[in-house]
């Protein structure tokens, strides 16, 4: 069964953040701390496909860094999915670098307001940044990122996800025969 963190990352030098759709603010006396509602949703409609979703809070749970390094080299997820806000996206999209040093068979996924507006620019950010997610994460997530193409190997999600970089897109979204992007992804690898 493969494994996915979603994670709310550490706190951004030192101010617990709010990442939870068009809420991003500091933590503070005047305001509480909201569940990460996405994250819930997003995991439970993983759950319900058969994979085992974990969700870590880290300015909940009072984890830094080392912390999550930690969790993540022990627990070892296939994929770990980081919620984003606009006030600390340099911290959350280092997460993907942290997250690859722990545990290098990961891929790493970034979700929310800004990956959705400004795709490109999390990607310039860290180089361990895998994919993002534009809109809304719940059905994307399951369908795009994790479940992929019918008889997909772990080597040719790599290679779509390579063939994806090279092209520099964004993201990757298919519409109608899937079986015939699949071809074409293959033909392309063979060429290059």
């Amino acid at each position: 069964m493969k494994k996915i963190l979603f994670l709310n990352p550490p706190p951004f030098e030192g101010i617990n953040v709010i990442r939870e759709g068009r809420c991003m603010q500091r933590t503070g006396a005047w305001t509480s701390v909201w569940a990460p509602v996405s994250l819930a949703t997003t995991a439970a409609v993983v759950r319900e496909a058969g994979f085992e979703p974990m969700i870590v809070d880290c300015s909940v749970e009072d984890m830094d860094e080392a912390g999550l390094s930690a969790l993540i080299s022990s627990w070892q997820p296939d994929l770990v999915v980081i919620n984003t806000a606009t006030p600390s996206i340099d911290s959350d999209i280092a997460v993907s670098s942290l997250a690859k040093a722990a545990y290098p068979g990961t891929k790493t996924l970034a979700m929310g307001i800004h990956p959705s507006a400004l795709p490109e620019s999390c990607f310039e950010m860290d180089a361990g940044l895998d994919m993002v997610v534009r809109g809304e994460p719940e059905y994307t997530i399951r369908d795009d990122c994790i479940l992929g193409f019918p008889g997909e190997t772990e080597t040719t999600m790599q290679q779509t996800i390579d063939f994806s970089k090279f092209l520099k897109l964004e993201y990757v979204q298919f519409y109608g025969d899937v079986a015939n992007f699949a071809r074409m992804v293959k033909d392309f690898l063979t060429w290059v």
